[in-house]
């Protein structure tokens, strides 16, 4: 298993004292604002940097202060820059645990009955439902916080999805 999990990158620098807006997966926010130190990726390997402060300010985006990180010019020099964390230090995602629920029906709380789950897929940060909706193939991911119930007698699940969610695949 690596060592480290990417859990984003770093933006750009944010203002003149050295702090850095970075780009979050979602899937990682909580576990990133819970770390004490973090890596970023360089040509010659990860270096640990400690966290002076951290804050998020979207749901993918943290404005971050590291120590040793005081400048403008040297937060510039890190943008782009890949955000890791110490694997043992985030919850990774077990594939497995989800593959009975292909043939499952997904149901979001507002909008009903959405489709059969036709088969899932495996990313780094997280598992994605895949289901025809309205003629298209969507992709919902499986994360605890969208989910309210899994069924396993009626075979279904019951999720909150963010509102307009599925607009984007429709378009």
């Amino acid at each position: 298993m690596n060592q480290y999990v990417q859990v984003g990158s770093v933006y750009r620098a944010h203002g003149v004292k050295g702090m850095m807006k970075v780009k979050v997966d979602p899937f990682y926010m909580e576990d990133l604002l819970d770390q004490e130190a973090v890596f970023l990726e360089t040509s010659s390997g990860p270096l640990p940097y400690f966290i002076q402060s951290i804050e998020a300010i979207a749901e993918d985006m943290a404005l971050l202060q590291l120590e040793e990180v005081d400048t403008k010019e040297k937060a510039s020099a890190l943008a782009r820059t890949a955000l890791m964390v110490p694997a043992d230090g985030v919850e990774i995602v077990d594939a497995e645990e989800w593959n009975d629920i292909v043939g499952y029906f997904l149901v979001d709380k507002h909008m009903g009955l959405i489709g059969r789950i036709d088969q899932l897929v495996e990313m780094p940060q997280q598992i994605l439902a895949e289901l025809h909706y309205q003629g298209k193939d969507i992709l919902v991911p499986l994360h605890d916080d969208l989910i309210l119930e899994v069924d396993d007698l009626e075979r279904k699940i019951i999720m909150e999805l963010p509102e307009g969610y599925f607009d984007i695949f429709l378009e």
